[in-house]
């Protein structure tokens, strides 16, 4: 069974953001999509083959991270601006693990800033019962083992040359100034329930 990507053609004309480069990006997005449904077939298609399994599996990490972290980038961004409840959970959280949304914003950037390319990520420990910033080196090499992703942004410079150029800096207050909040609240919400169904469970 194949996989089917999302459609994000809706993000086109979104504030900081010029349509070539969303082309550029969701091209990149499909062709992930493309090598994951072509695993998958393949997997189903070798299962007698543990040397092609074996392949696939050690690239297979890559492909699967490249489609779920752009679905998470493209999908907590709007074209809808709104801004972060100060009564909401989710920022109440941010207060309390970083001390003002203003410090985690500045937390947060530094993070978008850390050379190379990969994904800097606000994630919720539930060992810890907090909220993390994280760098994703690449696609699979740095998550942590437990952390869910809240807020994902792509920091590979085919996220942000086309508009950019070098200055990543620019990039990431454009890109958290298209932040969807209320995306972004409901993932925390989602995560919170399910980090407590975990508890009850052990």
């Amino acid at each position: 069974m194949s996989y089917k990507g999302q459609s994000y053609g809706n993000l086109k004309g979104i504030p900081g953001f010029s349509d070539e480069l969303l082309d550029i990006h969701l091209k990149l997005y499909e062709g992930y999509v493309a090598h994951f449904s072509s695993m998958i077939d393949s997997l189903n298609k070798s299962s007698r083959d543990p040397g092609m399994v074996e392949e696939i599996e050690r690239e297979f990490s890559w492909e699967f991270n490249g489609v779920r972290l752009h679905e998470a980038y493209f999908g907590n961004v709007t074209k809808h601006f709104n801004v972060l409840n100060p009564a909401s959970d989710l920022a109440l959280q941010i207060v309390k693990d970083f001390g003002s949304v203003e410090v985690w914003g500045d937390d947060f950037k530094q993070v978008c800033l850390t050379r190379g390319a990969g994904w800097a990520v606000l994630a919720w420990n539930p060992e810890e019962k907090r909220l993390v910033d994280l760098w994703i080196e690449g696609h699979e090499v740095g998550p942590l083992f437990y952390c869910v992703s809240i807020l994902v942004n792509d920091c590979f410079d085919h996220a942000y040359r086309t508009d950019y150029g070098d200055d990543r800096s620019d990039y990431t207050d454009a890109f958290l100034n298209v932040v969807d909040w209320k995306e972004i609240q409901k993932r925390f919400q989602t995560v919170i329930q399910l980090s407590r169904a975990f508890e009850y469970s052990l």
